[in-house]
């Protein structure tokens, strides 16, 4: 049965480590990037650009900018949560516009055959992310697969890290030996390994968990013309 894979790369730590995860497992991959305005979109796109090469996995970038900013711009959040249990860093139905645009990506690229769309929600996330969790994953592979009946024979949303936290997510990288690319991941909601945001906050708890320092980095590659940034 052939297959083709489209890995939904943001340049964070859990979508790094996804890229390698699926690269070990498709012949047929590539990968993509989605600039929707948010602030860390310049150290996102070098770090997502970065990674795909190290690998030589076919690279695409998508403007979709308002569809999901909505009333808040991805912002530097501080660590806790709303009166819902939500993340602050929460944009409502996010990944619902990142997988329906990934998925008619792939359609384009891997028409006929069935599709697996890779993704970096892991449980650390499912706890704070509503669309990072198995109920949400499972339905968008069904209502994407009805809406490509046609195209391809089907989609599947595969999150290789749905089970396990970000410091297992470091722990799988460091029995793959690929640190060095979750090291240079992006992870920070401002783009500049500020400390002080929720994704700065979890990735450092991951990696305090498995005894393991980040190596201190250069100031990140800036290319300046976010919208966000301005405001």
């Amino acid at each position: 049965m052939t297959y083709g894979c489209t890995v939904l790369l943001s340049g964070g730590m859990d979508s790094v480590a996804a890229l390698h995860w699926a690269r070990a497992r498709h012949h047929n991959l590539d990968a993509v990037f989605f600039d929707y305005g948010q602030a860390n979109r310049d150290a996102e796109i070098v770090a997502a650009t970065r990674a795909a090469r190290a690998l030589e996995v076919p690279f695409d970038q998508y403007a979709i900018l308002e569809a999901v900013r909505g009333h808040q711009a991805l912002k530097p959040a501080p660590m806790g949560t709303g009166s819902t249990g939500v993340s602050l860093a929460f944009l409502p139905a996010r990944n619902a516009v990142f997988l329906s645009c990934a998925a008619a990506h792939a359609a384009k690229r891997y028409g006929g055959q069935r599709v697996h769309l890779v993704v970096g929600c892991n449980k650390t996330d499912a706890e704070r992310f509503p669309d990072c969790r198995s109920d949400f994953l499972s339905a968008t592979s069904q209502m994407l697969t009805f809406a490509l009946a046609d195209v391809v024979r089907s989609v599947d949303v595969i999150p290789p890290w749905i089970a396990r936290t970000k410091a297992d997510v470091l722990r799988w990288a460091k029995a793959h030996d690929v640190v060095d690319a979750i090291e240079a991941s992006v992870s920070c909601y401002a783009g500049t390994d500020c400390g002080a945001c929720d994704a700065c906050a979890t990735r450092a708890a991951a990696f305090a968990e498995v005894g393991q320092r980040e190596p201190v980095r250069l100031p990140l590659v800036m290319h300046g013309g976010d919208p966000s940034r301005a405001r």
